[in-house]
């Protein structure tokens, strides 16, 4: 399955401009910053993408709440128009998000050791 990113960044001086939305994300309505992997090209072109951390208390961003069958909406869809970001808050360098994202998505599900013990 071709995955396909939904949000596209411009670098524009110290900022990227962001535009597109990120859906399904976890206490969105909440959050002071969430991660976001975001396309720099277009899709036709060679996979070029980037995870930058984003700070949501701005214009620009808005967060719809998901509604599940239970009534609870923890889950969101953020959408960006023209929202911005600094340049420095890119994680893992330009051009290199997809492969920062799934090896934090990994480690974040790998086993854990047990925790240590005093020998007696």
């Amino acid at each position: 399955m071709t995955r396909r990113l939904k949000t596209r960044a411009e670098l524009d001086g110290d900022e990227w401009v962001i535009n597109g939305q990120k859906v399904w994300t976890t206490q969105a309505q909440f959050a002071d910053y969430v991660f976001l992997l975001a396309r720099t090209t277009p899709r036709h072109l060679s996979r070029r993408d980037l995870l930058l951390l984003v700070p949501m208390k701005q214009e620009g961003i808005e967060v719809r709440p998901i509604q599940q069958v239970d009534g609870s909406a923890d889950f969101n869809e953020v959408f960006f128009t023209n929202a911005r970001c600094p340049k420095e808050n890119v994680v893992g360098g330009v051009n290199n998000g997809w492969k920062v994202a799934m090896t934090t998505s990994a480690l974040s599900v790998a086993p854990q050791p047990p925790p240590a013990t005093a020998a007696s």
